[in-house]
C-alpha cells in the first residue's frame, strides 16, 4: 500500500479528480459504470479523490498513464514511497517514449499551420494583430489612415467584449513594446547581438508588408512561439495531422513528376 496522500496539496486530489472524473472511457468500480446509465461525474470525482487520498500508489497504478506531466508533479512529495516512485518511472518512461521526433513536431504544426489557414479566421489580419500587436503597427498599422486607426477604439457601436479585446491588445503592443526596448538597450552595450524584430521596408509597399507580415507570424506559429494561443503539446502529438502531411507530400510529388514530363 502506499504512504498515505496527506503530503500531496489538496489542490492536486481535486484538479487531477476532477479532470478525470470527465473521462468518459476512464476504467471504473462496476457500480460507477452500470450498463445503459448516464455516468455520475459527481460520483466519480468522489471515488477518485478518495482513492487518491487513500493509497495513490495504488491509484498511480490504474491511472498513471492517464495523467498530464503537470499532474504527475503533484505526486513528487511521494516519491519515498516505492509504489509511487514505480509508477511514476513507469509513466514517465512511457511519455518519453511517444514523444514524437523533431521531424514530426515540424510536420505537424505545418500541417495544423494548414489547417488554420484553410480556415481562415487565426491568420486574418485582425486575429494576427490581435496575437501581434506591436509587428503589425510596424508593417501595417504605423501606414494607416489615422481614420481607420482611430475607428478601432472610438466605434461606440462595438460590444464591451470587443472593446475589451482591444484593450487587450493595445496593452500587449505596450508589453511586447517595452520587450523589444529592452533588447534593442542591451544590444547597443553588444553590437554582435542581432535586432530583435525585423522592420517593414516602408509605406510604398503596403502589399510587400502585408506579406512579409503574415509571413513572420506563420514562422513564428511553427517556431513555437504562439503558446498563449496554441496548445502544441497537444499539436505535436495529434498523429491524425500526419495524414495531412502525407497527402501533400504525394501532391508535391505529383506536381513535380508532371511537371518534368
Amino acid at each position: 500500500m502506499g504512504v498515505e496522500s496527506r503530503n500531496m496539496s489538496e489542490q492536486g486530489v481535486q484538479a487531477i479528480s476532477t479532470r478525470l472524473a470527465q473521462d468518459e472511457q476512464l476504467r471504473m468500480p462496476g457500480n460507477l459504470t452500470r450498463a445503459g446509465a448516464a455516468p455520475d461525474k459527481a460520483k466519480r470525482e468522489e471515488y477518485l479523490c478518495n482513492l487518491l487520498r487513500r493509497d495513490p500508489g495504488v491509484f498511480l497504478e490504474r491511472y498513471a498513464e492517464q495523467l498530464t506531466v503537470d499532474e504527475r508533479a503533484y505526486f513528487e512529495p511521494l516519491r519515498e514511497d516505492y509504489e509511487v516512485n514505480f509508477y511514476l518511472k513507469q509513466a514517465e518512461q512511457q511519455a518519453s517514449a511517444a514523444k514524437p521526433t523533431s521531424a514530426q513536431v515540424k510536420n505537424r504544426r505545418l500541417a495544423q499551420m494548414n489547417r488554420l489557414d484553410a480556415a481562415g479566421e487565426y491568420f486574418s489580419d485582425e486575429a494576427m494583430r490581435k496575437r501581434g500587436p506591436l509587428l503589425h503597427h510596424q508593417y501595417i498599422g504605423q501606414y494607416q489612415a489615422p481614420a481607420i486607426r482611430a475607428a478601432r477604439t472610438n466605434k461606440l457601436s462595438d460590444s464591451i467584449l470587443q472593446q475589451h479585446d482591444e484593450l487587450q491588445t493595445q496593452l500587449r503592443m505596450a508589453q511586447q513594446r517595452e520587450a523589444e526596448d529592452m533588447v534593442e538597450e542591451e544590444s547597443d552595450s553588444d553590437e554582435s547581438e542581432p535586432e530583435a524584430a525585423p522592420r517593414a521596408s516602408g509605406a510604398g509597399q503596403p502589399q510587400s508588408n502585408q506579406e512579409e507580415f503574415l509571413e513572420i507570424m506563420r514562422a513564428k506559429f511553427l517556431a513555437g512561439q504562439d503558446g498563449e494561443f496554441v496548445d502544441y503539446a497537444t499539436v505535436d502529438r495529434d498523429s491524425t495531422l500526419d495524414d495531412d502531411w502525407l497527402a501533400q507530400q504525394r501532391q508535391d510529388a505529383e506536381d513535380a513528376y508532371f511537371e518534368t514530363v
